[in-house]
């Protein structure tokens, strides 16, 4: 097989094969791991590749992505692509080489004595060299088929480039200092290259050409035009580079961490750029109008305008989920920094809202009722009471506070904690706000009843109170001050708390008159509790690659692991008292639910709207009693976004056929199939337009047309051609004859330096400033 749809994504935990009851995943997709590299060939090929081993590839640039077969399930670091040989040698670099020679189509396992290389680099078609972290310098003769030790002079060794097969550079350390060091003889001899100063883990060495190179380092990005004889620190140049891209002499990419950075001008100045990943891994750029990065969680951005914007490759809701809340079996809500997730049937469907609130920096949040959700963030207390289709701040007392708990008992009574260490009581409207008490910095807040209070300060002690928080009692405990993440009471008597990274939690029987610590089978950032009865429950947490689930039946003094994946959980709900139903959501917008398999799935009504070439159409099904969609699609079609879903993007084929739709239950329970016979996508082409001094025309024959300028609908601009009269990006959606709307056109972006109104008449100056010549346009 060459390669698999996306929507069948080999995950890091068999969450779609059941062979018995289990965790299943509804958000966002069926793997999670993070891309670390990305290449692109110029006829629209492109591969991404990352974490156990996810090899993505296109053949359109993106537009579609789909899992490809690879040789290993052992996480990857780079791409490269071998110049002179057509395009069809190529590597993937992990804890081994993987070579490709048909053009990527099929990936093997090479050169078994390079472990776990850190640079590559390609003197001819046939000869490379490779260099290692631990075991030295290799070099191959014959394209990669065979490897061979060289001879080197240190250790540790991060890049490698030689620009023939006599003439290289290494990057690595010799008697425990980091140097550059070069040779001219092959590698049987090499000189260390004086740089005029200390560097520290020097790395990313490449070259535009034979003169032109860059090296980055926690100093910064040096920079050599006489290839690599002398080397100078480039001025305020970026530090701690991950990844370096060069696409010409001028125009530079550095992706490093929570931002990114841009040079236009061969490094002199650099511009900063936003982070879209929260980590940004990697860049490639064709052009300048062609760039690609990819980053945590399955994203692959594209921008069209130097990096300015950018439209995910792979959508689907990719939050890291703070908190989540159900109200029943149906309706729930998920939460990010600042954005949330909303289903009304059960996570069969989550629909992304983001509320309209600048720097939201949600930290925790209150479900009411279907209408009512309480957000607590780093600025405030924000509420909507329309089911999040508007928003209101209610703490203009507290505003740029940093909330730490919110409970609701009713609209006049909302219990409201700081990490400054206040309490207060508001109603809804945030119309007064009581002080109740000014304490250390309150990590959590529990309440369940108007007169009960609970508060866990600043990691080493709980205080409660039984008179509406009148007066305070206070219980020490055995603990070294970390950070309290949650606070839990399943009612009156049983609580829970934990601490941040620990490897025990406190509970209590009486309601926190008394609190024991109880031991827990692992060390590991915890995220919460919830219970559906006095005895049974679970708890969730995990670090970087790892999520985990445990459950208890004794009211929390024994522990045993019910999930173990490579994304951590940090919160989790379990919304029907006495029913094993709960949902877990944490990185990357990963969403689990569990539930017992009491009745047999049904589904009906499989419904799919009109069918375009080029265009993202949805399928819907109606259901019962489902955990599992297996959505089976013709070849050329593809699930964009969440697959296991009653409702899913589909972006069309060239051709039609059957699409069909099984649904399953956690037990493996299986309905009959319900089939569409899509038919042949309607013609559909993507217009393009072109400029005529400021006059912008498209080819396209269509019933209608809409301009856009900066993405805004331009009005009474529906014609074939359009005069643009303001400096702004434009493009044109062209709806056909038969009522199919086409894509976006390409953007052209239109310059209008002056305009001068003459009576009714409009006089257009363009270019300004002129060097040669300048033109006028007039409607005269």
């Amino acid at each position: 097989m060459r390669h698999l749809l996306l929507s069948i994504l080999i995950g890091l935990i068999s969450f779609n094969t059941i062979s018995s009851q289990e965790w299943i995943l509804q958000n966002p997709f069926s793997v999670f791991g993070e891309l670390r590299d990305i290449l692109m060939k110029p006829n629209g090929e492109g591969w991404a590749t990352g974490e156990k081993g996810i090899l993505l590839y296109t053949e359109d640039f993106g537009v579609r992505w789909e899992v490809q077969e690879f040789s290993t399930s052992n996480a990857q670091s780079s791409l490269h692509l071998v110049p002179g040989t057509s395009d069809q040698v190529m590597y993937s670099v992990g804890p081994n080489l993987s070579r490709s020679i048909d053009g990527g189509m099929t990936w093997n396992i090479t050169g078994t004595i390079v472990r776990s290389p850190t640079g590559l680099t390609f003197a001819t078609a046939d000869i490379h060299y490779a260099c290692t972290r631990q075991n030295g310098v290799f070099k191959s003769i014959d394209g990669g088929e065979n490897w061979e030790a060289i001879n080197h002079p240190g250790d540790r060794y991060r890049s490698i480039y030689f620009k023939d097969e006599m003439n290289g550079f290494l990057l690595g350390e010799i008697d425990d200092i980091d140097r550059l060091i070069s040779t001219t003889d092959g590698g049987d001899t090499w000189a260390s290259v004086d740089l005029g100063m200390e560097v520290t883990f020097p790395k990313n060495l490449t070259f535009y050409n034979d003169m032109i190179g860059y090296f980055t380092s926690n100093e910064g990005v040096f920079k050599t035009t006489d290839g690599g004889n002398t080397w100078a620190l480039i001025p305020d140049s970026p530090d701690g580079v991950k990844k370096f891209f060069v696409l010409d002499e001028n125009n530079l990419y550095v992706t490093w961490g929570l931002v990114f950075q841009i040079s236009e001008d061969g490094g002199t100045t650099w511009n900063d750029r936003d982070s879209y990943f929260g980590v940004n891994e990697s860049i490639f750029a064709l052009s300048k109008d062609q760039v690609w990065m990819v980053g945590k969680n399955l994203s692959i951005l594209y921008s069209e305008d130097n990096t300015s914007t950018w439209k995910d490759q792979i959508p689907g809701s990719k939050i890291n989920i703070r908190d989540m809340d159900f109200l029943n079996e149906d309706y729930g809500v998920a939460m990010g920094f600042d954005e949330i997730l909303i289903t009304q049937d059960g996570g069969a469907v989550w629909e992304e809202v983001i509320p309209d609130i600048e720097n939201l920096n949600a930290e925790n949040l209150t479900l009411v009722d279907e209408n009512t959700i309480l957000i607590g963030s780093r600025s405030g207390v924000f509420v909507t009471q329309d089911g999040a289709k508007t928003w209101n701040r209610i703490s203009e007392s507290i505003n740029n506070t940093w909330v730490s708990g919110i409970v609701y008992h009713n609209t006049d009574n909302i219990l409201v904690s700081t990490l400054n260490g206040q309490l207060y009581r508001t109603d809804i409207a945030g119309s007064s706000w009581d002080e109740l008490i000014d304490t250390e910095s309150i990590d959590r807040l529990e309440s369940t009843s108007p007169d009960k209070i609970t508060l866990a300060l600043d990691g080493y002690k709980i205080i409660t109170s039984t008179d509406a928080g009148v007066s305070f009692e206070e219980v020490e405990l055995d603990s070294d001050g970390d950070e309290f993440v949650d606070l839990y009471f399943y009612n009156e008597n049983n609580g829970y708390a934990i601490q941040r990274f620990k490897d025990s939690l406190f509970l209590t029987k009486d309601g926190g008159v008394t609190w024991e610590k109880k031991k827990l089978p692992v060390s590991t950032f915890w995220g919460g509790f919830s219970f559906y009865s006095d005895l049974e429950g679970y708890l969730v947490g995990g670090s970087s690659g790892i999520g985990r689930i445990f459950k208890t039946i004794d009211g929390g003094e024994n522990w045993d692991e019910v999930l173990f994946v490579q994304t951590a959980f940090s919160a989790i709900s379990t919304p029907v008292p006495g029913e094993d139903l709960a949902w877990a959501g944490g990185t990357g917008g990963i969403i689990v639910r569990f539930s017992l398999c009491n009745d047999a799935p049904e589904i009906s009504g499989l419904s799919v709207e009109e069918v375009c070439q080029n265009d993202t159409i949805t399928a819907s099904i109606n259901f019962e009693n489902v955990d599992i969609f297996q959505w089976t699609l013709p070849e050329g079609w593809s699930i964009t976004g969440n697959d296991n879903s009653a409702q899913v993007q589909l972006l069309a084929g060239e051709s039609g056929g059957t699409l069909s739709v099984t649904g399953l239950n956690s037990c493996g329970d299986e309905t009959e199939a319900l089939t569409f016979n899509l038919g042949s996508p309607k013609d559909n082409p993507i217009p393009e337009i072109t400029i005529d001094e400021a006059t912008l025309s498209t080819s396209g024959s269509g019933a209608s047309y809409q301009w856009y300028q900066d993405g805004v609908p331009i009005a009474s601009a529906n014609e074939q051609s359009y005069t643009a009269t303001e400096t702004g990006d434009y493009y044109v959606i062209i709806t056909y004859d038969n009522a199919c709307v086409s894509p976006p056109s390409n953007v052209i972006n239109v310059v209008i330096s002056s305009i001068v109104t003459i009576g009714e008449e409009t006089i257009t100056l363009f270019p300004n400033p002129a060097q040669e010549y300048i033109t006028l346009s007039s409607s005269l």
